[in-house]
């Protein structure tokens, strides 16, 4: 570890002791979480944001090695409360069913590491929705003093159909954990928990996040296909309490459809041109170096050349051309079964 640089500390500062490999953060209540920028300290967990761009500086001795990082974030029934408090006021009658898109940038230069979706709860199902993303820093990527800075920026796209606005705003750092990754590893691509399923459900369909470095083709395919008894139309709105009725009165026709349904999607039905968009994290699509093609049983690949090396969002539009009732196709979940 390089000599301590005293910089801008007084003799009244307190000196901390940087932690040692590996390290297991799951409160903010320590001294070594050095900066919480947006950021409120929490016991149990790291913190709760209540901005929409956050960072938190963490020390510790890398002994000059490179490392592998893992950060959990999730949504809890708290987030919610936090956002309508801390947003603003022309935001608040916003659609909170949308998922949360966030960027993770760390490192001395801000490197884009990853990115992930967060959903928000269910109704039926309380308790958290949780996202983990891993990813390694080389050693010079970490500043000499041991402080590793880690962002966590919510991203729009200035799409509101597709994602909620202020996205990170009241999201929990749950834990931050360093490991030694060996000095001749290559360093691998980001990994995102749950992100190889796509069940962040937008306006219009489904999306996911597939990391650019390191992939060059994902196969995509219709998995579950629940009975829709009714379409929400102007002539027949129900309410939130109806919807969550309704859920539990056709749960058991649903389970017994599904299988069949399921079948059915995947041998007989496709996707129309133009209901899959491939988007960077500034909501631009992505058309130099992707292709979307139609595989076997109804998959849909999506192959990513090697000049995409950022994270990139897969929006599969079940409703294209302004249609409102949904079909087999509207009410079709969709995940990624593969990744190359």
């Amino acid at each position: 570890m390089a000599e301590r640089n005293p910089g801008m500390t007084t003799t009244f500062d307190d000196v901390v002791t940087p932690l040692t490999l590996p390290v297991d953060l799951t409160g903010g209540a320590v001294p070594e979480a050095m900066v919480m920028d947006g950021i409120v300290r929490g016991q149990a967990i790291v913190g709760r944001t209540r901005s929409n761009d956050t960072m938190l500086g963490l020390k510790f001795d890398n002994g000059g090695r490179p490392v592998r990082v893992d950060l959990e974030l999730s949504a809890d029934e708290a987030t919610e409360k936090w956002w309508r408090v801390r947003v603003p006021e022309e935001h608040r009658e916003a659609d909170l069913t949308l998922p949360r898109l966030v960027s993770i940038r760390a490192g001395q230069k801000a490197r884009l590491v990853g990115a992930a979706l967060v959903t928000q709860l269910a109704e039926d199902s309380p308790g958290l929705t949780r996202v983990a993303v891993s990813f390694d820093l080389d050693a010079d990527e970490i500043d000499p003093e041991g402080l590793l800075m880690i962002e966590v920026l919510g991203v729009s796209l200035g799409r509101d159909d597709l994602l909620d606005v202020r996205p990170a705003l009241g999201l929990r750092y749950d834990a931050v954990r360093v490991t030694e990754r060996g000095a001749d590893e290559p360093r691998l691509p980001a990994q995102v928990s749950g992100g190889h399923t796509i069940k962040a459900r937008t306006r219009h369909g489904w999306m996911s996040v597939v990391p650019g470095e390191g992939v060059t083709s994902v196969e995509l395919e219709a998995v579950d296909a629940p009975l829709q008894l009714a379409a929400l139309t102007k002539k027949n709105r129900y309410t939130r309490v109806g919807a969550k009725a309704m859920r539990k009165g056709t749960r058991i026709a649903r389970s017994q459809a599904r299988q069949a349904v399921s079948s059915v999607v995947n041998t007989s039905f496709s996707v129309p041109d133009g209901a899959v968009e491939v988007l960077d994290l500034q909501g631009r699509p992505v058309t130099e170096g992707v292709s979307v093609t139609r595989g076997l049983a109804g998959r849909l690949v999506v192959t990513l050349a090697e000049s995409v090396t950022e994270p990139v969002l897969v929006h599969i539009d079940t409703k294209p051309q302004g249609r409102r009732s949904a079909g087999f196709l509207g009410a079709t979940e969709w995940a990624i079964v593969g990744v190359h």
